[in-house]
């Protein structure tokens, strides 16, 4: 299973969240890549948390995105930064960016978990996730870190005047 994820590197966080089925050129946000969610226990952690399917604290979070190296945004970043994907012990970067995964994997009623700070490259602390062997696209490793606030990491939104978001209660 994998969560897509998108980023937005506007300004100002935008109010909206990602929409699957608005042209790209009309959107802050974009997809940018995947979080191979067997690959990923420590961002898979901090998205259990959110979701209550696991206890602790939330700290913050590191991983991995697997990235469309087609993406013209990920293009952009590998190129001006070659070491983010180089493995151990490659610096990070000081870009930031808003993240928003798409828990439902894709399903009809989307929900996101919304970084509620900008996440930024990290320096690699471990190596990173190989792609699988039977993926048809080509795709690099980008390391991330999430920081918190207050202890939150992130935020579940959800579409307005979906169904999920007329039966929640403001998660």
């Amino acid at each position: 299973m994998s969560f897509s994820v998108w980023i937005s590197t506007a300004d100002v966080m935008p109010g909206s969240i990602p929409d699957r089925d608005l042209d790209p050129e009309g959107s802050p946000w974009q997809e940018i890549g995947f979080i191979d969610t067997q690959a990923e226990s420590a961002l898979m952690q901090a998205i259990q948390r959110k979701l209550g399917i696991r206890a602790g604290n939330q700290a913050g979070a590191r991983g991995y995105v697997t990235a469309f190296t087609d993406h013209p945004w990920v293009h952009q970043v590998v190129t001006a930064n070659p070491s983010l994907t180089t493995g151990f012990g490659a610096r990070g970067s000081d870009q930031k960016f808003w993240l928003a995964i798409d828990v439902t994997a894709g399903g009809i009623q989307p929900s996101y978990l919304m970084c509620v700070q900008r996440a930024q490259f990290s320096g690699n602390t471990r190596r990173p996730p190989q792609p699988h062997p039977g993926l048809s696209m080509s795709t690099c490793s980008l390391p991330i870190q999430i920081r918190s606030r207050d202890g939150v990491v992130f935020e579940l939104r959800r579409p307005e005047g979906s169904m999920l978001s007329r039966l929640s209660d403001g998660d």
